[in-house]
C-alpha cells in the first residue's frame, strides 16, 4: 500500500496492534492538509485502508492503487467497486468520484511499475479523483472473491 506522497515529507508510523497500522504524513503541511492513513485486517480476509484527509479544500485528490495483473472490470458510471476473477475492490465514503481503470498512460506515471532504474513494465492501476471538502474520508476495502463468498450469510428465504 503506498503512502500519499509529497514534495519533502517524513512520515510517521504506530503500530497499534497486530491488525492495525496507522501512518501519519506531513510533506502537504505547507499547504496547511495532513494526511493520515490506517490499515486493518479483515477478519474474513483482505484488508481495510481508511485514509483522512483535512484541510485539502477545494483540491484535488487522487488514490492511485496499483493492481495485481489480473483482468479487472472497468467500473459503471455509479458503482464504487471494481472486480477481476478472483478479488474484489470497494470504496465509500466520497461524493461524486471520478473512478477509472488505467493501464499504460503515456502523459502520466498512471498504469506503470518500475521495480529498478530504467525499467517500467505496465500494469493495471486504480484511480479514484474528487475534489475535496474540508474533511475527507475513504474506506477502500481490498478482499478476495473467496473471502467474500465465504463470508455471506447464507440465503434462507426459500
Amino acid at each position: 500500500v503506498g503512502c500519499p506522497q509529497g514534495k519533502r515529507g517524513t512520515t510517521r508510523s504506530q503500530e497499534l496492534e497486530a491488525s492495525e497500522l496507522r501512518v501519519a504524513h506531513d510533506g502537504y503541511a505547507a499547504l496547511g492538509v495532513t494526511w493520515q492513513r490506517s490499515v486493518f485486517r479483515r477478519p474474513a480476509g483482505g484488508f481495510v485502508v481508511r485514509d483522512i484527509v483535512t484541510g485539502a479544500r477545494s483540491r484535488r485528490l487522487t488514490w492511485h492503487w496499483r493492481l495485481s495483473g489480473q483482468s479487472w472490470k472497468e467500473p459503471e458510471s455509479t458503482a464504487q467497486s471494481v472486480c477481476s476473477d478472483r478479488a474484489k475492490i470497494r470504496w465509500h465514503g466520497v461524493e461524486d468520484a471520478n473512478t477509472r481503470l488505467v493501464t499504460v498512460d503515456e502523459k502520466t506515471a498512471w498504469g506503470w511499475r518500475s521495480t529498478h532504474y530504467a525499467a517500467v513494465t505496465p500494469v493495471t492501476a486504480l484511480l479514484i479523483e474528487i475534489v475535496a471538502q474540508d474533511l475527507v474520508e475513504l474506506i477502500t476495502e481490498f478482499v478476495s472473491i473467496s473471502s467474500e463468498i465465504s463470508s455471506q450469510e447464507p440465503d434462507v428465504r426459500n
